[in-house]
């Protein structure tokens, strides 16, 4: 069910869009069997409470969000949650540096792979 259309504007309140205007373009509020999603129609880190505030959804009054953020969501909702569980989806924003498809660097190379014994100079 669809509980809210927006041309997408707020006002960011956060440290770091505080004061700022911003627009996600065209967005939806839909309810999909007791859960809202936020639909934008243009993306951008979560960074501020305004993002979702400005939609009708209150963070603090939710038990589980989800969001779609690198690390930039963390100055912002980590005061306001118990706990972070951080989702790797792959592709290039991975967090493991083994996941990507490295094709010229020489081998083994820490952190693409963990098991080797170190050549070289030895530590001093």
């Amino acid at each position: 069910m669809i509980r809210g259309l927006s041309d997408g504007a707020y006002v960011g309140d956060g440290q770091i869009q505080g004061g700022l205007a911003h627009s996600f373009g065209p967005t939806a509020v839909i309810d999909v069997d007791g859960i809202e999603v936020l639909v934008v129609s243009e993306s951008q880190q979560m960074v501020d409470l305004q993002q979702l505030r400005a939609f009708g959804i209150e963070p603090r009054e939710r038990r589980v969000l989800a969001l779609k953020s690198m690390q930039h969501f963390r100055a912002a909702f980590e005061p306001i949650v118990g706990k972070v569980i951080v989702c790797d989806a792959g592709a290039l924003a991975t967090p493991r540096a083994e996941r990507r498809p490295y094709i010229r660097v020489p081998r083994p190379l820490w952190p693409l792979d963990r098991d080797f014994e170190r050549q070289g100079r030895p530590e001093a």
